[in-house]
């Protein structure tokens, strides 16, 4: 089944390839606008409004989370966070190698932000009631975007060769989640989400000799990559306030809470932004270049879940929540995992690099720091997690200057 919808997203391309050039005899030459791959590329109005709906997404995931605040609840969320990220992404990795903000693509998007409140909205239920919806969304935002690389092949003789092999991967996929909406079999509806998932992961390799070829537009995809981080951390504040919101009272000791709690997104922040340089340009001009955007790329994904656990996290604190070892230990461990990213992210530029064993070392001390967390209680846990993470942001910091 995935090969014969591989076959018909290939037929795809080429029918619409077919209606393009006919188009053109018609008058209506096409002509590239040079914005693509202008110096200075930034976002677009719509990417932003775009985004909104992810936000929703992930803080409907993280009341998920905060709801079963355990190593088998972080599962559950982990693997629903990718699914809703992976979209991001995909969208995210068309739109800087073929989005020209016109009104074609604009309604498309549209379409496909419908598609993606239904992920967001099924997501938290996707196990137990709302599977049906959820696979049937994830199914039909990946049949938009395979017809949106279809009509980029027709468009854009360069960029056809890895577009129409984006639609076959998108078709395989929307064949894989439609199917696993359709049945009535948990395990195997499950088994296909896995599936699915794995399909997305190994995209990027599948198309890597492409990438030096026609690389994504190096300003923008940093740019759209920080956008996002930027919403983690915004849903870090959101859930300081929701924890705020369940306390009778507020003491001077929650005032403090908050504030420590806050530490911890901030310095993420400025070691994201700052001493590791997560927005930098990434240009692409050989395999080698392909290999450190790879790097770069797929380290976030242990961010973006460390610091969605944080947030959780710093969020039970404030309300006083008591937490067993397994909770402690997830906490530090999303800390420590999120610190360790951070060092890939910096590892992956190219150049001279300094050796990045103390951030390692920092970041592992931190993974399992929440073994003393029956003893020094929750609220101590984040005092330890703030002080190891400022540690290593400011060694960052010494370094680089």
């Amino acid at each position: 089944m995935p090969a014969a919808s591989g076959v018909a997203g290939i037929r795809l391309s080429r029918f619409a390839g077919d209606w393009f050039e006919a188009s053109r005899g018609a008058g209506m030459a096409y002509t590239m606008i040079d914005k693509i791959n202008a110096v200075g590329r930034r976002a677009t109005w719509f990417e932003l409004f775009f985004d909104l709906v992810f936000v929703a997404g992930v803080a409907r995931l993280a009341g998920l989370l905060a709801a079963d605040f355990t190593p088998l609840g972080f599962a559950r969320f982990a693997f629903l966070f990718l699914v809703l990220w992976w979209c991001w992404v995909a969208h995210t990795f068309y739109a800087t190698r073929f989005d020209r903000d016109e009104p074609t693509q604009r309604l498309l998007g549209l379409a496909t932000i419908a598609t993606i409140v239904f992920v967001a909205f099924a997501a938290p239920q996707a196990i137990e009631t709302q599977g049906v919806i959820f696979g049937l969304a994830v199914a039909a935002f990946k049949a938009l975007l395979g017809l949106s690389y279809a009509v980029a092949a027709a468009q854009n003789e360069k960029g056809r060769p890895v577009a129409r092999i984006y639609v076959a991967i998108q078709a395989v996929g929307a064949v894989i989640w439609g199917v696993s909406g359709l049945i009535d079999n948990e395990p195997l509806r499950i088994s296909l989400w896995f599936l699915g998932l794995a399909v997305d992961v190994a995209s990027p390799f599948i198309v890597t000799r492409f990438t030096h070829a026609l690389p994504p537009h190096p300003e923008h995809l940093p740019e759209r990559f920080g956008l996002f981080t930027i919403i983690l951390f915004g849903e870090s504040v959101a859930a300081l306030v929701h924890g705020v919101d369940h306390l009778p009272t507020i003491g001077m000791i929650d005032v403090a809470t908050v504030c420590l709690a806050m530490m911890l997104p901030f310095l993420f922040w400025w070691g994201y932004f700052d001493t590791v340089r997560g927005v930098a340009e990434r240009h692409v001009h050989s395999r080698e270049d392909a290999r450190r955007l790879q790097i770069w790329a797929y380290a976030h994904i242990p961010l973006f879940l460390g610091t969605a656990v944080i947030a959780v996290g710093g969020r039970l604190v404030v309300e006083h929540v008591v937490f067993s070892l397994a909770q402690s230990l997830l906490f530090s461990a999303a800390a420590g995992i999120a610190m360790a990213a951070l060092t890939l992210i910096a590892a992956s530029h190219a150049g001279p690099t300094q050796s990045r064993v103390i951030f390692f070392a920092v970041a592992a001390i931190t993974a399992v720091s929440g073994l003393a967390g029956i003893v020094i209680g929750s609220l101590g846990l984040l005092v330890v997690l703030v002080a190891l993470a400022a540690l290593q942001t400011g060694i960052g910091i010494l370094r680089s200057r």
